[in-house]
Formats: C-alpha cells, structure tokens, sequence
C-alpha cells in the first residue's frame, strides 16, 4: 500500500481526544483535536463528556492566595530563618504612624550593584522606615540586601532565595523588627505573567505591593486589581507599587487610567501621592539611565502609585530621584 493509503488507515483507526486544561490563573478550556471517522452523534457525544469533565474540574476548590513566611536573621546562627516574633503580638495592629516606602529596584543588570547600594542607602538615611516594598527585586539584588548587616539587623524579609519569585525577579517587603508580626500571603491574580499580589495583614491593618501586569494588558490589570482589593477587608490598608498604567506619555490610555481609578473609588481608596507626580521619566532632563541600558523610547509617567484607605498618608515624599552617574 502506498503511503496515503497507510496515513488513511491509520487516522480511522484513532479515536479523537479532547484534552480539559486549566491554567495557572484557574480558567478551564477543552483542547479538542481534530475528528475523523466519527459520526456526527458520536463526536457529539465526545464533546459533552468533555464538557461534563470541564464542568466537574471547575468545582475543584483553588485557593485564591497562598501563605507566605518571615524570615528573621540569627547573629548568634548567622544565617536566616523563619521568625517567629513575640507571639503574644502576633497581628496585632502596629500602632499610629507608619513609615512606608515603595521602590521599583528595576531588574535590569545595568550598574546594579550601584542601584542597590544607593537604594540601601536610601533605607537607612533619616527615620527608619517601618515597611519597605520592593518590585522587580532579582537573586542578584535579594543576596546583596540580605548580606548587608544593617538590614539584618533592623528588619525581617518575606524572602532569602528568591524561592517566592517567578519569570526570575518579583515582590519582597522588609519589616521592622520591633512590629507585630503580621501574617505573610500571596493573591493569585490572573495572567501570563505569574504577577501575584504579596500582602501583610494585622489585626486592622493590610499592607499590599504589587507589580500589575506589564504591556498592552489593561484588562488583566483590573483584574487583578480588583481581586486584591476583594480581599483586603481590613478597615485600613495600603495598596503600593507598580501599577503599570499610563496616564502621560507614548503609552498613556486615558481610558485605562478612568478605569483603574474608578476601582480606586469602588473600594474607598485615596490616590495619595498623585501630587508628587511621575515615577518614571527617561528625557533628557531627567533619567536617561533606562534609555541608555536597554535603547528604550522617551517615556514618562506616573506607573507607580500609593492607595490608602481608613489612614492620613502625611509627610510623602518622592525618594531616589536624584539619580546616579552612568
């Protein structure tokens, strides 16, 4: 028999198959390949089988967050470990008048170990901050931060490894030691990416940073907005980080930055730190660093943001902008 025939044979003889397949951010769909040989009720009947195994693996319960550890440093041990804190303050509020920063570190590895040691310094000039959030922290930079002995010395940090990182760098937050200790989650959000929102809470109070998804993504980016804010349901909470959304700029969307501020508003948020105005901005008067390491077009917005509800966010200020040689 010649090959045609063979193939013919052969592609009678299989069954087709319908594959159910569930992502990472918890959605079913049905894989189906193509049907031959098959009569119209019998690839039907395939179908809802399909379907009903589709149905049946919607059911399975998925956690929307995942619980995170606090990792204190042992100078008599010298080396990290989970810490465990005053147990008897365990999430308990952390009193009046927080000290908060947020920091976009960028991963790229263009000087960055001159970014991180600017930033460190950053941490420790003036008042200490109480709670540190980072975005895009990379292996490179976490082993840099924890090594350094004031670090170890003021604050725990939600990660030593990189172990809570995916696609390579993500979120981290340090927290003086002398606090409560919170407990430490990660919410799920939907997308490509594997962003995930990474969330302190107290008895009344929820501190959360975020790197939203990136590029032309502005609807998993309210998505993901709005499933973090349904779950923070302390009275008061701060949502901070990189928000991804433009409102200035070559990639500015009017629309998107309605939109995301109409979710603001839905969840009794307050923007407190749009006077302070852009975060990023690559002109010639300003950080030329990003355009020169990665030949990136002139951009300039407000991409990273600070909502804060039930609290007064007093004394804000926009830190490291004063930028560093190359």
């Amino acid at each position: 028999a010649d090959l045609k025939e063979l193939l013919a044979k052969r592609s009678q003889g299989l069954k087709p198959t319908a594959t159910t397949v569930r992502k990472r951010d918890g959605t079913v769909t049905i894989e189906r390949a193509a049907v031959a040989g098959l009569s119209e009720a019998e690839q039907r009947e395939r179908m809802e089988a399909s379907q009903r195994a589709s149905k049946a693996a919607e059911k399975v319960e998925i956690k929307p967050y995942s619980e995170g550890i606090l990792y204190g440093y042992q100078g008599e041990e010298g080396n990290w470990k989970p810490w465990e804190g005053d147990r008897e303050t365990m999430a308990a509020d952390p009193g009046d008048g927080l000290r908060v920063m947020t920091f976009n570190i960028w991963f790229s590895p263009h000087e960055w170990e001159k970014r991180a040691d600017m930033l460190l310094d950053l941490l420790f000039a003036g008042d200490a901050y109480d709670v540190v959030m980072l975005q895009e922290v990379t292996k490179r930079f976490l082993g840099r931060l924890t090594a350094d002995s004031r670090v170890r010395q003021r604050y725990v940090v939600t990660d030593t490894s990189g172990g809570t990182f995916i696609g390579g760098y993500g979120n981290m937050m340090l927290i003086r030691r002398e606090l409560p200790r919170p407990a430490i989650w990660f919410v799920k959000f939907p997308g490509r990416m594997g962003r995930r929102g990474l969330v302190a809470t107290f008895e009344n109070v929820a501190l959360a940073t975020v790197h939203l998804e990136s590029l032309n993504s502005t609807r998993l980016r309210l998505e993901q907005l709005n499933r973090l804010c349904e779950v923070l349901d302390q009275p008061v909470a701060v949502i901070a980080g990189d928000f991804n959304v433009a409102g200035t700029g070559p990639y500015a969307s009017a629309a998107e930055d309605t939109a995301v501020d109409a979710v603001r508003s839905q969840y009794g948020f307050d923007d407190v730190c749009a006077e302070l105005g852009l975060t990023y901005d690559t002109r010639e008067s300003a950080n030329t660093m990003v355009r020169a390491a990665d030949d990136q077009p002139i951009d300039y917005a407000r991409y990273d943001r600070v909502w804060v509800r039930g609290g007064l966010a007093a004394d804000r200020q926009l830190v490291g902008a004063d930028g560093a040689d190359g």
